[in-house]
């Protein structure tokens, strides 16, 4: 039973240590930075928005400005009033496009990363046939003719 737990840990923190080390190669791209800032501009936009408008704590507008942008939604804090309602329809759209085209850039350096990887591992210097050529195709037998 421990040997298991102690696996699932392993694997767990194995897959945080990738994630990162994908981060820390990815911060000197140019994209990366401007894309996080930004997501970190639309937080901190939210935050203050729904802190002074709606009343909420920081805590409690930072939460919902994650799950917003995030689509989870759990639907335990909702605007009140009509100019919240009208700012989350803007942030919304805005902001999952900021978050998404974040999460895109991470995702192709990981899986660039990935790919290097396997190439140096030697699966390079694998002998793969090459196809062959379909010169001998011969005509379908029957074709469709319009009237």
């Amino acid at each position: 039973m421990l040997g298991g737990l102690v696996d699932v840990f392993v694997w767990f923190f194995a897959v945080i240590y990738r994630i990162l080390k994908v981060i820390a190669e990815t911060i000197r791209d140019h994209e990366f930075r401007t894309l996080g800032l930004l997501v970190v501009v639309m937080l901190v936009l939210g935050t203050v928005f729904y802190s002074e408008v709606e009343g909420w704590r920081y805590v409690d507008s930072l939460y919902f400005s994650v799950t917003t942008l995030t689509t989870v939604g759990y639907g335990d804090l909702a605007p009140k009033t009509d100019v919240g309602k009208m700012f989350t329809m803007g942030y919304i759209l805005v902001g999952i496009g900021v978050l998404l085209s974040f999460v895109n850039v991470i995702a192709h350096h990981a899986l660039k990363n990935r790919i290097s990887v396997r190439l140096d591992s030697g699966f390079s210097r694998l002998k793969v046939p090459r196809p062959r050529r379909m010169s001998h195709r011969k005509e379908p037998k029957y074709r469709y003719k319009a009237r």
